[in-house]
């Protein structure tokens, strides 16, 4: 159970309160909480009639599981992406192969420019 403390105008005194308190206003007296040390705890058995250790109760899955897990994944994202039509495509397409022209000639002049430029500072033309 999730507990808040309660702010006193003394802050060296906090005292607990519960959800349940805060809410309805009624309180839980500390044996409903907590349970008592005289109640024994039960290990589970196994069929051999040995407890199982808590380790054992964890599998760890293996790395076949887990890329299995991972492929399923993958193909469930996939049908859940907007993918854009024909036209869209060819559009975008033509856009990158545009920008990628006008981006190399701009680097062509540019080159151009600076190799004259640096030709005519060091004499060599």
């Amino acid at each position: 159970m999730v507990r808040k403390r309660k702010r006193s105008k003394d802050k060296s005194v906090q005292q607990p309160i519960d959800i349940v308190q805060a809410e309805t206003g009624k309180t839980q007296s500390q044996e409903d909480v907590q349970p008592s040390p005289k109640t024994p705890v039960v290990a589970k058995k196994t069929t051999a009639g040995q407890s199982q250790p808590k380790s054992a109760a964890k599998k760890v899955p293996s790395a076949s599981q887990k890329m299995g897990s991972f492929i399923k994944d993958v193909r469930a994202e996939l049908k859940k992406v907007s993918w854009p039509d024909q036209e869209r495509t060819i559009q975008s397409t033509g856009v990158v192969i545009f920008t990628l022209f006008a981006l190399s000639a701009a680097m062509t002049a540019f080159t151009m420019i600076f190799t004259k430029v640096a030709g005519y500072f060091f004499g060599t033309d």
